[in-house]
């Protein structure tokens, strides 16, 4: 019978610590390590049984990780007019202690960068250029996420949340400038076409033709 097993250090942890064994059977327990910082740790399990109580030595070695952050944590940009682009930097900082590897992912189409991945060295940073581009977009306020993932054990993945508003104005155009009917017999009608465009990004209205 195993009543307890004991340790000193909290970077070790046990999945069991007490059990029985009849004649003939074995028995396991996991020992994980989580270390909060890099070096060595050593520890020494102490296995109270009813034969005769055991030690057994531990030792492990932490090393670095890498540690994220970015600037900005955010996005909000707004173009005039509509069909207009502009550009901005996203930075990724390794502050760990060892490579940070990071990839990006996105939905929106009026978004394009300059890299998607990237290694940065401890200490170091990555410049990421990205364009917002309004073309084709309408008067509208638009969202999406840019979803980092890297190998920060703590902080896996990093979210930046893009809101782009499109503020273009109406455009009025017309299929002439001038209309110049032909001659019409006197009691008889004669019809012209004229069109009418929206070359802008807003709702057209019109009030009156006079």
């Amino acid at each position: 019978v195993v009543s307890d097993i004991t340790k000193s250090l909290s970077v070790f942890s046990l999945s069991d610590t007490s059990f029985t064994l009849y004649p003939g059977e074995s028995g396991e327990v996991i020992i994980s390590f989580t270390p909060s910082t890099a070096g060595t740790f050593s520890d020494t399990l102490t296995i109270v049984n009813n034969d005769a109580d055991t030690t057994i030595c531990l030792s492990a070695v932490g090393t670095g990780s890498p540690v994220i952050s970015t600037d900005p944590d955010s996005f909000g940009v707004t173009l005039t007019p509509c069909d207009d682009s502009v550009s901005a930097a996203l930075t990724v900082y390794n502050t760990g202690t060892d490579s940070l590897t990071f990839s990006l992912s996105y939905f929106a189409g009026w978004m394009n960068f300059s890299k998607t991945s990237d290694t940065v060295a401890v200490g170091d940073s990555s410049v990421i250029t990205v364009e917002f581009n309004g073309l084709g977009l309408n008067t509208s306020v638009n969202t999406d996420n840019i979803i980092i993932s890297s190998n920060d054990p703590v902080i896996p993945s990093v979210t930046i949340p893009v809101t782009l508003t499109i503020t273009g104005a109406a455009d009025i155009g017309f299929s002439t400038a001038c209309l110049a009917m032909d001659s019409v017999m006197e009691f008889l009608d004669a019809f012209l076409p004229i069109s009418f465009f929206n070359l802008g990004c807003d709702t057209l209205s019109f009030t009156d033709i006079i």
